[in-house]
């Protein structure tokens, strides 16, 4: 599983964040699905809904964009993005990204 540190952010800043899985894929296969799940590393607390939208998760030539807003000031947050494979139905591919809200 990858990790990766995403660029601070403040409570009102709302941007695209972006998981690359171009060097796990093989020629001719794609991303299929993406599923994003957000925690609040200093309670552990699912906030998945409150931190991204999925209105605007995006799916494009082996990326996974999430749209990252709110969080609380002072905040570790930890990005989970599980994708699967377009070829291999069984494959699936994790990627964490943290992000601390300023």
């Amino acid at each position: 599983m990858e990790k990766k540190f995403f660029k601070d952010k403040y409570p009102s800043e709302e941007y695209y964040d972006v998981f690359d899985y171009t060097d796990s894929l093989e020629d001719g296969e794609g991303i299929a699905s993406a599923v994003i799940s957000v925690i609040d590393m200093s309670d552990s607390s699912v906030v998945t809904d409150t931190f991204t939208d999925v209105a605007y998760q995006a799916i494009e030539d082996g990326l996974v964009y999430v749209w990252h807003r709110a969080g609380s000031s002072g905040h570790n947050y930890a990005t989970t993005c599980v994708a699967k494979s377009s070829v291999h139905p069984e494959k699936t591919m994790k990627q964490i990204g943290y992000k601390q809200v300023l």
